[in-house]
């Protein structure tokens, strides 16, 4: 079992989307969701960047990947997912295309960040979907990492920073884990007011993982 952990430069709704008891990851943070397996846990921070809405690391959500679906069916134009705002691209051809009605990632400027490439097999082309999880977005403020271990965590994650979770810092994550479940969390995440135009490796920021590839 993984333990993923990160912090979010944005909370707008797309990554994650919260909404009718599940919680998706299907654009942003692709080397999570290319790699992350079913039983992981992910831990998402907000990000020095969010001070003006989110006043500080706490934690926004946390999850428990249930499932990992392939891109082909998570966009397919007969998924149940379909009406989920996170389903922004549509499987054509050999390929994809952004859906024209989406609010995230307009005209599909992020589309190889997201999904991959052709030539790559689409290979960041998955979607992490969970029903266990808590997400609280800016009003997490009772869920501050407080720990040492993780406020050293919060010091040290940066932009394309990765490294192995020793045990105290997987020991003070899984307490942040258990006071966040005591918690109801909130039912939906944010929708923005306007659209987003994308993002390029900004959105990993932070990456950490206990994962053996993780280096």
């Amino acid at each position: 079992m993984a333990t993923y952990v990160y912090k979010l430069v944005a909370d707008d709704g797309g990554a994650p989307c919260v909404s009718n008891g599940l919680l998706s990851l299907a654009i942003c943070k692709p080397q999570i969701r290319r790699s992350a397996p079913v039983g992981s846990w992910i831990f998402g921070f907000a990000a020095n960047s969010l001070k003006k809405t989110h006043t500080d690391n706490r934690l926004i959500y946390v999850v428990r990947i249930d499932e990992r679906v392939p891109g082909e069916d998570y966009y397919a134009d007969t998924s149940p997912y379909r009406e989920r705002l996170d389903c922004i691209y549509r499987p054509v051809h050999s390929g994809y295309e952004w859906r024209h009605e989406a609010i995230y990632h307009v005209e599909g400027h992020s589309m190889d960040h997201d999904l991959g490439t052709k030539p790559t097999g689409f290979n960041r082309a998955w979607v992490l979907v969970s029903r266990e999880f808590r997400y609280f977005g800016k009003d997490g403020d009772c869920l501050l990492p407080t720990d040492p271990a993780l406020l050293e965590l919060m010091a040290r994650l940066t932009q394309g920073h990765r490294c192995r979770l020793d045990q105290a810092t997987l020991t003070a994550l899984d307490g942040l884990k258990q006071r966040a479940f005591k918690h109801e969390g909130l039912k939906a995440s944010p929708i923005p007011r306007e659209a987003d135009a994308g993002c390029s490796g900004a959105c990993e920021w932070g990456l950490a993982s206990d994962d053996p590839s993780c280096v």
